[in-house]
């Protein structure tokens, strides 16, 4: 469903050719080669959190998307992530929370949070206010980065 609401957000792009989007009699179908693309398609699509309303955030999905990669747009506050893969994205950032958490919102203080919160703290509090959670964070695959600046977004393109 993400896939599909994002490909819907950039009309100039073609949808990748993901399972959602094919379904399962289209795969049938495939040689080993197409299966092969539409694996790789799945493997190198980039995932971007974003804030429409966070300049970096918009800088970052418009270098992105000058370079046409098959890309994910999830607004990470209409769709929060679970603390499961607040975990996971904590894993292919490859940085504590403390990093990526945005110390001067009022949601900070108001999920008790400090300076000494652990990292654990930290997610369970993203979980529970997503606007905590720094933008934009693009992930590709296994490794995630933090596109502060923007155009650290472009390690995973390039």
């Amino acid at each position: 469903m993400r896939a599909e609401a994002a490909a819907a957000e950039q009309p100039d792009v073609a949808p990748p050719r993901t399972p959602e989007v094919l379904g399962k009699q289209d795969l049938a179908c495939l040689d080993i080669e197409g299966l092969l693309l539409v694996a790789w398609e799945v493997m190198s699509k980039l995932v971007i959190y974003h804030n429409p309303r966070c300049v970096k955030s918009r800088q970052a999905l418009a270098l992105l998307q000058e370079r046409r990669v098959p890309l994910e747009v999830v607004e990470y506050l209409k769709q929060p992530l679970s603390l499961e893969e607040l975990k996971a994205l904590r894993q292919k950032l490859g940085m504590p929370a403390s990093q990526w958490v945005r110390k001067k919102e009022k949601e900070f203080a108001l999920a008790g949070l400090s300076a000494n919160s652990t990292d654990e703290e930290i997610l369970a509090a993203m979980a529970r206010y997503p606007i905590l959670m720094e933008r934009p964070i693009v992930v590709r695959g296994k490794k995630a980065v933090l596109g502060r600046p923007p155009e650290r977004v472009l390690e995973l393109v390039e």
